[in-house]
């Protein structure tokens, strides 16, 4: 089951979420980044771990959201706890994101 979150699922909620933060936000998907965040959060903590590669697009959307007025607080809210979550799963290696983390 782990396997198959890591091996599959992440890439694809990643590059959903991907395509929610780059592209033009609405209602429909302020609420859907929000709900992907959340449940994107929950499948790296019920993997965890998290590679380098899905650790540095992850931070970088999360980033993204929170320096974008288009995104609701509850987005927000969403990232900045996804943050603290990778901070927690990813433990020392959390240190190379603190510079731009530090800018929000």
């Amino acid at each position: 089951m782990v396997s198959i979150l890591k091996n599959n699922l992440l890439d694809q909620m990643v590059t959903e979420l991907q395509n929610l933060i780059n592209g033009k936000q609405s209602n429909s998907i302020v609420n859907k980044t929000r709900e992907l965040i959340a449940t994107t959060t929950t499948v790296v903590a019920r993997i965890g771990c998290l590679s380098d590669k899905h650790g540095f697009i992850l931070m970088d959307l999360y980033l993204k959201t929170l320096n974008t007025n288009g995104f609701s607080s509850a987005v927000h809210e969403e990232a900045m706890a996804a943050i603290g979550d990778i901070a927690t799963i990813i433990n020392n290696r959390f240190v190379i994101h603190l510079p731009r983390a530090a800018h929000v």
